[in-house]
């Protein structure tokens, strides 16, 4: 009994050395992804006001919360979550939007990590979950912003970010609270669960076109699989969690579709070309969306980096049953068709495919089932008998992991260090002139004549044509006529 048990205790030691080894393998995987997310936080922290910007300002602050909304919601879009958001311009103003993007990643990261700690298997340590959580968040963050072709516009800049950043932070949240749900012994109040769920997704829905019909589906095809499978009880909180969801995606996608600024905005553009069109012009740009990650090597191996290291850390995770193999290869598909559904709601409205910033959105489904395929695979992998081969292979992947995201990782940094000058310019540019249009109101003057005011996208900006729309945006929002050369 005494040999047993010095046995077993030095097997258990054993244990948690290896635990705490791989928690800072996985802490020191996670570096490069973390010197990206601060260098975009940097980049981030010199945003301005730019173009639509100043409009969204200006009607959040002259119709209050609930009027802006249905001015925007009768007038343009049915993204009527973009005009709540909006509302928060009216409290942090001009001067807090240099601090958005860093909360923003802050933010991000946060909820990644805890959907993500809250989704790893709790036979594992503490010490190891919580690495290998900080790993996985912070390189698929990374990720999903190295394969995004506009994350300027969509992150750094307010419009863009609350249209296509938000609904994936918020998706994500709800995520981790349905594992934390999953785990509350009593699952909770039921009713004030379902309130949560429907009230997070319906809100997550209004975000943006591109994101809703997909959020839909993706519901529809838990449920469907939920009552396949029979996985869940219909009594039981995390049911009803995933019942409101569904119902909140549906209600969202009817108040969207219904909104009367639609067919405002519809008349801009072409008409819809009809079912073939419409598939045609999704599937030539989404082609063109996978082979932009194949043309550049930094992109490659982020990419591969990331399926790596998520195949190394799944495997020092073990689970009470097996692992069904074809899950692997089912996620990878499943996260590409949801990435080409995000390119039809484009081609259906814009006749056409999305512009650069939309496509944060696929690169985030894309991204999430790729880590999620190679945890799994990793998971597998450990599941199979000890041999002195499958340790060679996790040291391949530990190395192969360090190389392609140390890569990858500096490539990225260096590449996004270098555009910091426009940045700079123009958050000088526009320090000045927001003094000079200032001083020029103060003074009585009706119009005030700005420089060209250049910046790091290709957005519109003011002109000498009072009628153009960015002219009365800067002119509303200022209260005095701008022009500009």
């Amino acid at each position: 009994m005494y040999i047993a048990g010095a046995v077993r205790e030095k097997l258990m030691n054993t244990k948690n050395a290896n635990s705490r080894y791989d928690a800072w393998f996985a802490l020191a995987l996670a570096l490069p992804a973390l010197i990206v997310l601060a260098t975009h936080a940097y980049l981030g922290s010199m945003s301005r006001f730019l173009a639509d910007d100043y409009c969204v300002a200006y009607y959040a602050n002259r119709f209050g919360f609930l009027r802006s909304i249905w001015y925007w919601y009768i007038n343009w879009s049915g993204s009527f979550s973009t005009s709540m958001a909006d509302w928060l311009l009216v409290i942090i103003r001009s001067n807090g939007i240099p601090f958005v993007a860093p909360v923003v990643i802050i933010l991000w990261l946060v909820v990644t990590i805890f959907a993500i700690y809250l989704f790893l298997p709790r036979a594992s340590s503490h010490t190891l979950r919580a690495a290998s959580a900080v790993m996985l968040s912070a390189t698929t963050i990374f990720a999903i912003l190295l394969i995004s072709p506009d994350v300027p516009q969509s992150l750094y800049w307010w419009t863009g970010m609350r249209a296509y950043t938000l609904p994936l932070i918020v998706s994500t949240l709800y995520a981790g609270l349905y594992q934390w749900l999953c785990r509350i012994p009593k699952k909770g109040n039921v009713f004030l669960w379902s309130i949560l769920g429907f009230g997070i997704i319906f809100v997550n829905g209004g975000f943006s076109e591109t994101f809703t019909p997909v959020q839909f589906v993706f519901f529809v095809s838990v449920m469907v699989l939920a009552l396949r499978t029979k996985k869940l009880d219909f009594r039981e909180g995390p049911f009803r969690f995933l019942l409101a969801g569904l119902f909140g995606s549906f209600i969202s996608l009817i108040v969207m579709v219904a909104a009367p600024g639609n067919a405002v905005r519809q008349s801009y553009f072409k008409p819809p070309p009809g079912l073939l069109g419409i598939l045609r012009i999704s599937f030539d740009a989404f082609l063109a969306f996978l082979i932009n990650l194949l043309k550049y090597p930094a992109l490659a191996s982020g990419m591969l980096g990331l399926l790596a290291a998520s195949i190394w850390i799944g495997s020092r995770f073990r689970l009470a049953s097996k692992i069904k193999t074809w899950l692997i290869p089912v996620i990878v598909v499943v996260g590409l068709g949801f990435a080409f559904g995000c390119f039809i709601p484009a081609a259906w409205g814009l006749s056409s495919a999305p512009p650069p910033r939309n496509l944060i959105i696929p690169s985030f489904f894309l991204t999430v089932s790729w880590m999620l395929a190679g945890f799994l695979c990793g998971i597998w992998f450990g599941s199979l008998s000890i041999s002195p081969s499958r340790f060679g292979v996790q040291t391949i992947l530990l190395l192969s992991s360090f190389l392609l995201l140390g890569y990858s990782g500096l490539s990225n940094t260096f590449h996004l260090y270098s555009t910091r000058k426009a940045h700079m310019d123009y958050a000088s540019k526009w320090t000045m002139v927001n003094r000079q249009i200032i001083q020029a109101r103060q003074a009585g003057n009706t119009v005030v004549h700005i420089p060209s005011m250049d910046s790091w996208t290709s957005l519109d900006k003011p002109n000498n044509n009072p009628k153009f729309w960015l002219n009365q945006c800067y002119s509303k929002y200022y209260g005095i006529q701008v022009l500009s050369p």
